[in-house]
């Protein structure tokens, strides 16, 4: 593109930049005598300069890279410029010669019997002075008719073989021989050459002579040459007048790029011209030497006699040499060497001052090293331990000996403020002095406090400290000594709680006795309560029992069969009932005790639900009750026992018939959730307290809601519970909004179960104990 400089001058740049460095750290290395270590170092050292002088050497290249494309940009416009007026040259030229050729054309339509001379004197100055013509010529139409008078005047017709030779023309319709030409020494092989022997001038022609206006061929070789040297294209214009025919005008291609536009070579633009009347077609006519194009070109169409003529011309490197300002680019890539050398040398001797005072920082540092390593051996060798706090309160150093004591590492105990360390059970005096003496600048004295370590042990300790000062009074922080004083005060804790230690236990005495009393009073309260419930429920059955037995044996002789038969159904009755409450006692006390086998098995509680139902219909139309089912339309399988399941359902139905008015509803549903399979059973009774929702299932125990008579022991509920928690699962009520309340049993489903009895299996738990347990 014209670049002054290439890669091999930034490389040449590169190199010289780090040899001058490279030969500035070997002097140094020499003059100082480095070991291999040092001699290391003195290389990394050079690496990080090479880097950084990499950045100012960098900038150079890419400033001297900008300016030059600031100048070939600007040389670029400048060719596109020159172009574009080159080609307004070209298009005028163009047009100047086809109006002279056009005059040439007017003048044989007006002048009658021209003859070789007059044509001559008229149209070799138009040669002269027109550089796109190789030649100009006249050519008239001869008919085969007349072919023989031709020849008889002015010769034979010619036309142009392969082989390039001229032979007499083979017979046709018509003719338009060359028969007046000028000059006539150059062009002497065109006389008499047929323009209608070849297909594209034969075209051009009759174009011409259709429109009436100039036309141009395509692409062809001129008569007066057999080789690529005549290349061209023949322009015809149509004669009218006198004479008749064409005027001819033969347009060398080489002739044309040398004289149309002479100064362009000497610029360095070269010029391609293509025939672009076909979209589909690009034809050649000049093609200029472009193995050295620089890729910058501007392209323009222009019409010519009915055709179109694209003109490219090329910038070539010889353009841009003339054209581009290379002086900023050449100014600018010296200065930035000298200046990255000189930065070199700044570099290399701030590297010198700083191996100079790292010397003298090692030897400080040496000389501290040696004053810590004492202060350490005395810390270590004191039984007490060093601490200091900076001007912020944070912890700037301890001794081992704390770190020990804390049993926090020392590591995280460093930079940790005074505040985090929150002392438990410490003396509220003693804290609040420290605050003090702190919040004063003042010098702390035997401040004793306590501490939690991680473990949970508690350590005493007591610190002592004096505080550091600025020049300029400010506080730098606090420098003290602190001593595990946890054994002494162990010691005092101790004796003050043997003090204390027998008053403790008379009043612990005291209130063992107290509770013992209590439970004791409990316990004969619950066994008054279960003898009172008990007597109640036994010596009602029994007194019935004994009642009718007693008035049967007096009025057995006497009163009617139908009176003494209802004196054996209460009998029978009462019995009956005795037998219920006994069976439920035996049953609470087998659930309670964990003696009670259940018996599981698979149990679909849908269909459970159905015979229960069935079972209890003849109660519910005596009752005046509708029941409702609430069942899914698939089974859901338990892993139970169906006698106490139905037990439960059994006893659930009898509540909800005794409490639930005649024209009332029972509903019966069952839902599956997840794992668990709930039964539920609601009645439109007087419902339960909330204070007794969860009373109402112990032993013995009543809802104060249920005062219609209807009677019970308090047991089924309990036992009901009792075969819930036994399936490993539970039971509750709720009120229900509208009125009435609803219990519901909630039982794992099958495949839950029996992963659960596997499970006590493999721990070696027994069924009983299970039940026994409630889980």
């Amino acid at each position: 593109m014209g670049f002054w400089f290439d890669e091999r001058l930034m490389l040449s740049a590169w190199f010289i930049g780090g040899g001058a460095l490279l030969l500035l750290v070997g002097w140094r290395c020499r003059m100082l005598r480095l070991d291999k270590v040092g001699l290391q170092r003195a290389v990394s050292r050079a690496e990080v300069q090479i880097l950084i002088l990499a950045v100012p050497l960098g900038l150079t290249l890419a400033l001297a890279r900008h300016f030059e494309s600031l100048s070939q940009s600007a040389a670029e416009s400048n060719f596109r410029h020159d172009a574009i007026a080159a080609t307004e040259q070209l298009a005028v030229v163009i047009e100047q010669d086809i109006d002279a050729l056009e005059a040439l054309a007017l003048f044989m339509g007006a002048t009658p019997n021209i003859s070789q001379l007059e044509f001559s004197r008229f149209a070799e100055p138009l040669v002269a002075r027109r550089p796109l013509f190789q030649g100009i010529g006249w050519s008239p139409r001869v008919a085969r008719a007349d072919r023989a008078a031709y020849e008889s005047r002015y010769g034979q017709i010619k036309e142009r073989r392969e082989s390039g030779a001229r032979e007499t023309v083979g017979e046709r319709a018509e003719y338009y021989p060359v028969t007046l030409l000028a000059p006539e020494a150059d062009n002497a092989r065109v006389r008499g050459f047929d323009l209608a022997s070849e297909a594209r001038r034969r075209e051009t022609i009759r174009r011409a002579l259709a429109s009436g206006q100039p036309r141009i061929s395509e692409p062809v070789i001129l008569a007066q040459f057999d080789d690529k040297r005549g290349s061209g294209v023949s322009m015809m214009i149509p004669v009218k007048g006198l004479h008749g025919g064409v005027v001819v005008g033969g347009i060398n291609a080489y002739r044309l790029e040398a004289r149309a536009l002479p100064a362009l070579k000497d610029k360095g633009i070269a010029m391609q011209l293509d025939d672009a009347s076909d979209p589909g077609r690009l034809q050649n006519l000049v093609m200029p030497d472009l193995k050295n194009d620089t890729g910058v070109r501007v392209s323009r169409d222009i019409p010519v006699a009915g055709r179109v003529w694209r003109v490219t011309l090329h910038a070539l490197p010889a353009y841009f040499e003339q054209n581009a300002n290379h002086d900023a680019a050449r100014l600018v890539l010296p200065v930035g060497l000298a200046l990255t050398v000189l930065l070199g040398f700044y570099l290399n001797l701030l590297v010198s001052r700083r191996e100079l005072a790292e010397t003298m920082a090692q030897q400080s540092t040496r000389a501290l090293q040696q004053s810590e390593e004492r202060f350490r051996m005395f810390a270590s060798i004191a039984s007490d331990w060093l601490w200091e706090l900076d001007g912020q309160g944070r912890l700037a150093y301890c001794s081992e000996h704390f770190s020990e004591l804390t049993g926090v590492p020392r590591e995280q105990l460093l930079g940790r403020h005074w505040t985090e360390w929150k002392p438990v059970r410490a003396n509220p005096e003693q804290q609040a002095r420290l605050a003090q003496w702190l919040m004063a600048r003042a010098e702390i004295r035997d401040c004793e406090l306590c501490y939690r370590k991680r473990d949970g042990e508690l350590y005493w300790v007591a610190i002592s400290a004096c505080p550091l000062f600025a020049a300029d009074g400010s506080l730098r922080g606090y420098r003290g000594v602190g001593r595990d004083v946890s054994e002494r005060k162990r010691a005092e804790l101790e004796l003050h709680g043997h003090r204390n230690h027998l008053q403790e236990r008379v009043a612990q005495r005291t209130a063992d006795l107290l509770r013992a009393k209590e439970d004791a009073e409990q316990a004969n309260q619950a066994k008054s309560e279960f003898l009172a419930n008990m007597s109640h429920e036994l010596r009602t059955p029994l007194h019935g029992i004994l009642s009718f037995a007693e008035i049967g044996g007096d009025k057995a002789l006497t009163a009617p069969a139908a009176r003494l038969k209802r004196y054996f159904d209460n009998i029978h009755a009462s019995g009956s009932r005795l037998l219920v409450l006994l069976n439920d006692l035996l049953d609470l006390a087998k659930l309670e005790s964990g003696r009670l086998v259940l018996k599981r098995e698979e149990v679909d509680l849908n269909e459970l639900a159905r015979q229960m139902a069935l079972s209890e219909e003849v109660r519910l139309q005596a009752a005046g009750i509708q029941l409702r089912l609430e069942l899914p339309p698939t089974p859901l399988i338990a892993w139970a026992d169906k006698t106490r399941m139905q037990q439960v359902l059994a006893n659930l139905l009898s509540n909800a018939i005794k409490f639930s008015p005649r024209g009332g509803a029972i509903v019966i549903g069952l839902q599956h959730f997840g794992s668990m399979l709930t039964l539920s059973v609601a009645d439109q009774g007087p419902g339960v307290p909330e204070s007794e929702l969860e009373s109402i299932f112990d032993k013995f125990v009543q809802s104060s809601a249920t005062a219609n008579g209807a009677g019970g022991t308090g047991l089924g509920l309990a036992i009901c519970r009792q075969i819930a928690l036994g399936h490993g699962g539970g039971i509750y009520a709720e009120n229900l909004p509208a009125g009435g309340i609803c219990f519901f049993v909630s039982l794992p489903d099958a495949e839950n179960s029996k992963t659960m009895d596997r499970l006590e299996r493999l721990l070696g738990e027994s069924q009983p104990q299970g039940i026994a347990s409630g889980k």
